[in-house]
């Protein structure tokens, strides 16, 4: 069997990039995650040493996710209600390296950018999520300079 030559596409690489996200259609407006509906941006890249990132929301609780590539996102907060989001980071020995926020988001404000912090205490965040029949919300994390 002969392999055919693929046909060239000078731009193919460029819509990947687009479409993964890495590249933003202009240098002066946030990106904003159109699925979400409330997103926050940390100002600072993920520290190189993160493992775990743990997002604490006031009266919903707090979700714990592998580091990645900076970006989080928080199912299941109930629909309509202003919540305030704060953030830890821990290295792979389980200690505190940085933290993030509380920064409030509802519908009137559901954009914020919060800066990295030195770490203080651990956040806490008790609560319930929405009940699976009733209208929920998608917080967006994520980390860019």
């Amino acid at each position: 069997m002969i392999d055919a030559p693929r046909p060239a596409r000078p731009w193919g690489w460029l819509a990947t990039l687009m479409s993964l996200g890495a590249l933003p259609l202009s240098a002066c407006e946030r990106e904003v995650y159109d699925v979400a509906d409330l997103q926050l941006d940390v100002a600072a890249l993920l520290p190189a040493d993160a493992e775990v990132i743990r997002v604490c929301v006031s009266d919903h609780g707090t979700l714990e996710r592998g580091a990645g590539n900076g970006r989080v996102p928080f199912p299941g907060l109930r629909a309509g209600e202003s919540i305030l989001v704060s953030l830890d980071i821990y290295n792979a020995d389980g200690a505190l390296i940085a933290s993030a926020g509380p920064a409030p988001l509802d519908a009137a404000a559901p954009y914020a950018t919060t800066p990295l912090l030195d770490p203080g205490a651990p956040c806490v965040a008790n609560g319930a999520l929405a009940r699976e029949d009733a209208d929920s919300w998608l917080l967006a994390l994520r980390f860019e300079e």
